[in-house]
């Protein structure tokens, strides 16, 4: 008996082979290059590392271009018992109000403060379906970057 057996009772096969075709046809989740790219924001959350760290994720959705409809994913981990965490902060602060609402964090210094503020930004940039043009780029160490450089309003 196969091992994967027990898994097909579970899929809808309509619906994957929908979803192996949609990624053939966006090249198979190819890498995007680094370049500026016109994108919305699809979800962004906060959640917890594998290593427990908390952590902002943003997907993006490339609306424009040669390269619409692939995604980019960003997260900026924050280490609390890192020499750097006042560092990682400031840039996920920098990042989240770079994203064009005029709703301010409280405090910088408390996590579910920032938390909140996050998913408050993210229902505004939902709500007035703001737009982006992201800079994305690789830093000396080959990390990726991501800069917001210019807000759409919807």
């Amino acid at each position: 008996m196969s091992v994967f057996s027990k898994f097909n009772n579970k899929i809808d096969k309509e619906q994957l082979k929908k979803d192996i075709q949609e990624a053939k046809e966006n090249k198979g989740g190819a890498d995007v290059p680094e370049g500026t790219y016109e994108v919305e924001i699809e979800k962004m959350e906060c959640k917890e590392t594998s290593k427990h760290d908390p952590m902002l994720s943003v997907w993006f959705n490339i609306v424009t271009g040669e390269h619409k409809g692939h995604k980019l994913f960003a997260n900026f981990v924050m280490q609390p018992t890192s020499q750097y965490f006042g560092f990682q902060m400031h840039k996920v602060i920098e990042f989240v109000e770079s994203l064009g609402t005029d709703i301010q964090l409280e405090d910088n210094t408390d996590l579910v403060v920032f938390e909140t503020w996050a998913d408050d930004v993210f229902a505004e940039v939902q709500d007035q379906g703001l737009e982006y043009e992201l800079e994305f780029s690789k830093d000396k160490k080959g990390y990726d970057v991501y800069k917001i450089t210019e807000v759409f309003e919807g």
